[in-house]
């Protein structure tokens, strides 16, 4: 889990370098025999939910969160080998981008482009709202491409390092889960599991973020990534 931050500290460098949700969840009772996930310990939950996320062929995460001072919103869908995309902002910039094949696709706005120094404003005002193209591969931007791909989202669940605690089960969004704390300081927070049919992570809670602060997932096996966008320009320098 606390992979999952330090994932966006990845997209943070990458942005710079190109340029809850839950709210209201309540105790359940009973569900604690639902899929046996209940039973087990804290690790085994969290490795059971990267498993069950890395045999999904597709999926929604959206939600958003605080990295560095800043807070980072994420609207995506990831995909096992099927593209993916969606939009990312950051304290009011962002962009979207949509991995098609080799190709990668991107349109950003004024903001996302000054964050390049060698962007003045008004490069950065001609360049916003438009759609470019360059390898999933680039360099600048493969960091930012692994966010539509389903492998990258299980491998970063959980890697070791915080002490894991697992809570009582809770309704979250209708559906019993399993709360697994991670506490490892910063990055500490907690993974909402599913407590019946097979163990997906459903959510993500912060420790240092508000009360709407979170990423969701959903749509396990049925997220439609976006199209490639049409008459897109070729990334200047790619």
């Amino acid at each position: 889990m606390r992979r999952l931050l330090a994932a966006s500290l990845v997209l943070t460098v990458a942005l710079v370098a190109l340029s809850p949700l839950c709210a209201g969840a309540a105790p359940a009772s009973g569900v604690d025999k639902q899929n046996g996930e209940g039973k087990r310990s804290p690790a085994q939950v969290v490795a059971d939910a990267g498993g069950a996320l890395s045999k999904s062929s597709s999926f929604k995460l959206a939600g958003s969160f605080p990295s560095q001072g800043k807070t980072i919103k994420l609207d995506l869908v990831a995909t096992r080998g099927q593209g993916g995309g969606g939009t990312i902002g950051e304290n009011g910039g962002g962009l979207e981008f949509v991995v098609s094949g080799p190709s990668f696709y991107l349109r950003g706005d004024a903001t996302f482009w000054m964050n390049n120094p060698k962007v003045d404003q008004a490069e950065a005002d001609l360049l916003a709202g438009k759609w470019f193209r360059t390898t999933a591969t680039n360099n600048r931007l493969a960091k930012i491409a692994q966010f539509a791909d389903v492998k990258f989202w299980s491998k970063n669940l959980y890697t070791g390092g915080g002490k894991l605690t697992k809570g009582s089960q809770h309704i979250f969004h209708g559906s019993p889960v399993i709360a697994v704390h991670d506490e490892d300081g910063k990055t500490s927070g907690t993974l909402l599991i599913a407590a019946t049919g097979k163990p997906f992570p459903v959510a993500y809670l912060p420790d240092n973020g508000g009360p709407t602060s979170g990423l969701v997932v959903s749509s396990f096996n049925s997220a439609t990534p976006p199209a490639a966008p049409a008459g897109a320009f070729a990334l200047p320098n790619s």
